[in-house]
């Protein structure tokens, strides 16, 4: 297959493309690149980070737990890439993650870690603490029909059956209970 010639959507130069969707030439990728595509000088500066200044092994952050055993190089805020020392700082990986505001409990997170324990086989013990840890929890309308439907062709033991008609009655209780305080308001 031949590759034909495209001209550079920045400087019109015309160049030949490997398989890949870009459209600038190598030139003028290296200029004004964006940090997060994964272009080389994002990755040259931290090569040169290391090289230079070795891996970090301290977290330069006052808020600190010392919980985490990774540290990186990080951008600091209002900073640009480039090679110079004092535009990045040494993180450990929690702090690192909370300095660029990532949050854990995002609903993509929650669905890689609901994937990655799905099928997991627990213990008795472990499925006990889990149920008295989620007990109390207000559940949302929404929540409860996904719960319905994902539980519909599902086979439980009966001690579940029991406790999910016990946990329903309650609920029941809780309603026609929450519903007569409102209409004694009303009188």
């Amino acid at each position: 297959m031949k590759v034909k010639p495209t001209n550079c959507l920045r400087c019109e130069h015309e160049w030949f493309p490997r398989k890949s969707p870009v459209k600038q030439c190598p030139n003028c990728k290296s200029v004004n690149f964006d940090m997060m595509s994964g272009t080389k000088p994002y990755r040259d500066i931290h090569q040169w980070l290391k090289r230079e200044y070795g891996k970090p092994e301290v977290c330069e952050s006052e808020e600190c737990e010392k919980r985490s055993k990774t540290y990186d190089w990080s951008l600091i805020d209002g900073k640009r890439y480039e090679k110079k020392r004092v535009n990045f700082q040494r993180l450990c990986r929690i702090c690192h993650l909370k300095y660029d505001r990532h949050i854990s409990t995002s609903v993509w997170a929650s669905k890689r870690k609901a994937k990655a324990l799905k099928g997991k086989v627990r213990t008795v013990e472990q499925r006990e603490h889990l149920r008295k840890v989620s007990l109390g929890k207000k559940m949302s309308d929404e929540m409860r029909r996904k719960m319905v439907i994902i539980r519909t062709g599902v086979k439980c033991s009966e001690e579940t059956k029991r406790r999910m008609s016990i946990s329903a009655i309650k609920r029941q209780d809780r309603v026609r209970a929450e519903k007569a305080l409102e209409e004694r308001k009303y009188l």
